[in-house]
């Protein structure tokens, strides 16, 4: 398989004070990294869940919210939605070492008094290597980085009020390798469901930070792609496709081709705040009822609107055959 160039490390300075922020945005900018700074730190756990932010350097004084409860918000929410934890680094006084040492919300890292160039490029390099390492782990783990089904539904519903606060795309996918069926009758079933965790660890690794992979019933996998208007998640969809036969020319060890099945939506959500649950359990409803019928090989990619009421009709049909 060919492997991505890494992207450049994105992160959130949360500091109160210009000054620190003047000096501090233009050198991590300068190491190559991709910054945004915000002032409050409310406004800052908000972008988290926005932006696919990997680093977090959060003041620990002056912030609308104390800097340990934000840095226990943050870890928070990543444990409930099963992301990949932070690199967080606290910004502080000399003062501030042994308190900040002692708080148990899980920083990384801290940068305290008056620091120089050079111990700022340091945290970088620092940040950037551990992310990495997390990066690796997340995608690798024991569930190849895909959540249960439980936590996917959660997430479905989260994102529909996300998205729908501004009238945006929301796209997902259920997806399938009929070819499994066959090579479970010749390799049997536990070699098969590691073969194919090993191949949704792969493309879950590839993705974007911010979407997310997790299993349904039957083997099937659903795939949620924030943000993505039908044009883009046809494009995914012919990466997911790539993906799949690579990981299988990659592996020789099958000689059977890996070939995708998949059904995509893409849903442009209109309702109001009052409608944003009855949209969500309706496209989980259709979720699920993907998942219960069979998965040719190919795509089926459907489009939706949710206004309140749900429908979606299909616009691309590239399953063999038709």
């Amino acid at each position: 398989m060919t492997t991505a160039r890494p992207s450049p490390l994105r992160v959130l300075v949360v500091e109160p004070d210009d000054a620190v922020a003047a000096l501090l945005v233009p050198l991590l900018e300068g190491h190559g990294a991709v910054v945004e700074r915000v002032r409050e730190g409310l406004r800052g756990f908000v972008r988290l869940q926005d932006e696919p932010i990997e680093s977090v350097w959060l003041a620990w004084h002056g912030l609308d919210v104390d800097g340990a409860v934000l840095g226990a918000m943050i870890r928070s929410l990543e444990r409930r939605n099963g992301e990949m934890a932070r690199f967080l680094l606290v910004l502080g006084h000399d003062s501030d070492r042994e308190e900040i040492v002692a708080s148990d919300f899980g920083a990384d890292d801290y940068l305290l008094g008056e620091w120089l160039p050079g111990e700022v490029a340091w945290k970088l390099r620092i940040a950037r290597e551990v992310v990495a390492l997390r990066q690796q782990v997340h995608a690798q783990n024991s569930a190849g980085g895909l959540l249960p089904k439980a936590q996917l539904r959660a997430f479905v519903a989260e994102e529909v009020n996300r998205v729908g606060r501004r009238g945006g795309w929301l796209s997902l996918a259920v997806l399938g390798i009929p070819a499994l069926a066959g090579l479970k009758v010749s390799y049997g079933e536990s070699w098969t469901a590691w073969f194919a965790a090993g191949v949704w660890a792969s493309v879950r690794g590839r993705l974007r930070n911010y979407d997310r992979m997790g299993m349904l019933d039957g083997g099937a996998v659903c795939l949620v792609t924030p943000d993505l208007d039908p044009e883009g998640m046809g494009k995914l969809m012919e990466r997911l496709g790539r993906m799949t036969a690579e990981y299988h020319v990659a592996g020789g060890e099958v000689a059977q081709p890996l070939q995708l099945a998949a059904r995509s939506l893409s849903l442009r959500i209109h309702a109001s705040y009052a409608e944003f649950a009855l949209v969500a359990d309706a496209v989980w409803d259709w979720v699920e009822e993907q998942a219960a019928a069979p998965l040719p090989e190919g795509v089926l990619a459907f489009v939706g609107k949710a206004d309140p009421h749900f429908y979606a009709s299909v616009i691309v049909d590239e399953r063999e055959g038709r």
